[in-house]
């Protein structure tokens, strides 16, 4: 009895607990597994209670039917346990759980860093790109030309700059050969310094910056500063040159090699024609005194008559050094060009040779110019004589007259000359022309391509 007791009362507590358990926690799988052995646990209780009744009163019919209920609660709970096994089964332990959660931290922590490193990566791409921005605004925009070129010496970057400088598009090099803007001279020897330089690292060009000619599309050079420097894409050499247009430096260089050497020759000059021109006061004063103690002797008078002309043209000539050397005090004044050609028609008649036809075509509308009429006089008179000497077979010589207007571009290449519209007096012979090397020099003082004995005057520097 006290057995069965005991029995009945802990099988009576375990469905109370279930009871309990289930209702608090609403996450539970399988919730009627409980309540079906809650049943079948407090049936099993019963059964203990009526066993205990039987000791008094022998009620075996009921007790039979009490456990026969048991049973088929036991079977029908064993029935739906056993296939709810394997899903039992898979259920986490706490371990399990623990590990689960674990790992998924860890998996929290290891997006928390990718998302990191694709952040990092993104702000990097984003610098990137403002900066190959700036880079490309540098470049597009630089007066002075960026190249650049891969180790077999084809064109991989060609800016505005450049399209300037050599006249093609960057279309029209891309992927070509750099030897294509370099005259013959450079080309030839331009594998082999690449080459020498990745097999040896001797520096002839690269890291080195050097004058150089450059060569445009249409077939014409021009002299340019090359700084040639080294990187390193994917592993291979490339090579990227800056290059600086000298034409316009070159030009001021020899435009002031040209007026040092003008300025040299014209005090020299100046320091001349004083000194000459006393001379000759000395000598044209004595031979006209002579010339007047002489004048019962025509023969000596004329003697004395010659040099005195003689030094007159030498004082001429003295006037012209002063002129040049900007040591006379000239006169200017609003000289009409075409009614100074015009006059000057008899003296140029008696002054050339009878196989020069001349010819002076005027303009429709009055030439004025401000200038020394009797310098300009002189200008035109050398450069008739210098048409006379070109044509040694006779010929044609044309004077006319015009306004030209000489504009910004004009003012660049000669910078002592404000733009505007200027007077012109053009002298045209159809002689035998000048070589460019003859016409390089023919404004200096002196130079001269006539025999020994003529042409030793100021020339075309005078005009």
């Amino acid at each position: 009895m006290i057995s069965d007791a005991l029995i009945a009362l802990a099988y009576f507590s375990i469905p109370f607990v279930l009871v309990i358990f289930v209702s608090k926690r609403r996450d539970l799988k399988f919730g009627w597994v409980y309540w079906s052995f809650g049943i079948f646990i407090l049936a099993c209780g019963l059964t203990h209670i009526l066993s205990i009744y039987t000791l008094w009163v022998p009620v075996y019919g009921i007790e039979g039917l009490v456990k026969a209920a048991t049973a088929i609660a036991s079977v029908v709970t064993a029935g739906m346990l056993w296939p709810l096994l394997p899903q039992l089964l898979t259920i986490p332990s706490p371990f399990e759980l623990r590990q689960a959660q674990e790992a998924l931290k860890e998996e929290e922590m290891k997006g928390r860093d990718s998302e990191q490193l694709l952040q990092q990566f993104r702000q990097a791409q984003q610098a990137l790109r403002e900066s190959m921005s700036r880079l490309t605004a540098v470049v597009e925009t630089a007066v002075d030309g960026f190249i650049l070129i891969d180790a077999r010496g084809r064109i991989l970057l060609f800016n505005p700059a450049c399209e300037r400088l050599f006249g093609y598009r960057a279309a029209e090099v891309f992927h070509e050969n750099v030897k294509m803007l370099m005259p013959p001279g450079y080309s030839a020897h331009h594998d082999h310094y690449i080459r020498s330089f990745l097999e040896t690292g001797e520096r002839k060009i690269i890291g080195i910056g050097r004058e150089v000619i450059g060569m445009r599309k249409d077939g014409s050079t021009f002299p340019m500063e090359l700084s040639v420097g080294e990187a390193k894409q994917d592993g291979e050499s490339i090579f990227v040159g800056i290059i600086h247009d000298l034409t316009g430096r070159k030009h001021t260089e020899e435009q002031l090699r040209q007026a040092q050497k003008m300025e040299m020759v014209g005090q020299l000059s100046g320091g001349i024609a004083h000194d000459f021109n006393n001379l000759l006061t000395v000598i044209v004063g004595n031979a006209e005194f002579l010339g007047e103690q002489l004048r019962s002797r025509q023969d000596l008078r004329q003697i004395s008559d010659d040099i005195c002309q003689a030094g007159e043209r030498g004082a001429e000539l003295t006037q012209r050094l002063l002129a040049f050397s900007r040591r006379q005090l000239l006169h200017p004044r609003e000289v009409d060009c075409h009614e100074l050609l015009d006059s000057m028609r008899k003296l140029l008649r008696r002054t050339l040779r009878e196989n020069i036809e001349i010819a002076i075509t005027p303009n429709s509308k009055n030439t004025l110019a401000f200038a020394d009429r009797a310098q300009l006089e002189s200008s035109v008179l050398n450069l008739a004589l210098n048409a006379q000497d070109a044509m040694p077979n006779g010929g044609h010589l044309t004077l006319n007259t015009g306004v030209v207007p000489l504009d910004d571009d004009y003012q660049a290449q000669h910078p002592e000359i404000k733009a505007g519209e200027y007077a012109m007096i053009a002298v045209t012979d159809d002689g035998m022309g000048m070589t460019e090397e003859v016409a390089a020099r023919a404004f200096e003082p002196f130079y001269t391509t006539k025999e020994v004995g003529k042409g030793s005057g100021l020339g075309l520097s005078m005009v």
